[in-house]
């Protein structure tokens, strides 16, 4: 008897684990490129500069925050086979801002949240260094206004 309730709580834990690595590769599909035999040539780099105009503008001016995105996806010929939802940017509101981060998928604009993400990481070094230079002239200003006192 313990036996066979072992074996049931074995094949329930492997049907578990199964269905939520079915899941976990539906979510990777979605976000990977379903191009095979794709082959990638030479990768380069080159700065990219951000100014501070460019950073107003996306952080309060267009006010691009993160929205819930709807699509479906399917194979031509066959119809929609899954419905997927995902958080995303509007790409009309990049587009003014970053055009480099809108890709274009069957006629469709979406932003390409991978190439926000180094702009993002920009901006926090820009922010951070912000912060950290008004923490300098506070202090500074924090010690004049006490020997001032003195």
């Amino acid at each position: 008897m313990l036996f066979v309730l072992f074996t049931m709580i074995l094949i329930l834990v492997i049907l578990i684990l199964y269905r939520n690595r079915n899941r976990l590769n539906k979510v990777q599909e979605n976000f990977e490129d379903s191009s095979e035999g794709l082959v990638i040539g030479d990768v380069s780099y080159e700065d990219y500069n951000i100014d501070e105009m460019k950073i107003n503008e996306i952080l309060f001016e267009k006010q691009i925050e993160p929205q819930i995105m709807n699509y479906t996806k399917g194979e031509e010929g066959e119809g929609v086979t899954d419905e997927i939802t995902t958080l995303s940017l509007d790409a009309e509101k990049v587009k003014t801002t970053l055009p480099e981060a809108i890709k274009t998928v069957a006629d469709k604009e979406i932003t390409n949240l991978e190439a926000i993400v180094p702009v993002l990481f920009k901006i926090a070094a820009i922010n951070t260094k912000s912060i950290n230079d008004i923490k300098v002239d506070f202090e500074k200003l924090r010690t004049e206004f006490v020997e001032s006192k003195k």
